[in-house]
């Protein structure tokens, strides 16, 4: 299934529309249990340690996202974050940080499912 704006977003912006995913975590490996499968439109992998990026394929590259990250679970410790958006690559950067004695940093984690939401606009009209 790609990325469809079958139900657009109810927004006060032009052509906004969500994105909803989530994947799980695989220590140093690539995530897996990405879903939906949005097909070749959006693809999820890990670049460094407790950094993934969701990358929009060429068509379907939004002109601006804003967007929220969180692991799901009783995990106190644990919480993930959308960091950027490049919109000339496509790209979505999240981490995933890890608080450790009082010590915040991204870090790798094992079978932690993480949930994305991003807002989309292919409108630079949108606010």
């Amino acid at each position: 299934m790609g990325v469809l704006n079958t139900n657009p977003f109810r927004a006060q912006g032009i052509d906004d529309y969500l994105v909803d995913l989530q994947f799980d975590t695989n220590d140093d490996g690539a995530p897996d249990g990405v879903a939906p499968d949005y097909g070749s439109d959006l693809a999820v992998a890990r670049t460094t340690a407790g950094t993934y990026t969701i990358t929009f394929s060429g068509l379907r590259k939004p002109l601006r996202v804003r967007g929220v990250a969180q692991v799901l679970g009783d995990e106190p410790d644990l919480f993930a974050k959308v960091v950027s958006y490049d919109s000339s690559t496509g790209v979505v950067t999240v981490k995933v940080y890890a608080n450790s004695e009082g010590t915040i940093a991204a870090g790798d984690t094992e079978d932690k499912t993480v949930q994305v939401f991003l807002f989309c606009s292919k409108s630079r009209h949108s606010p």
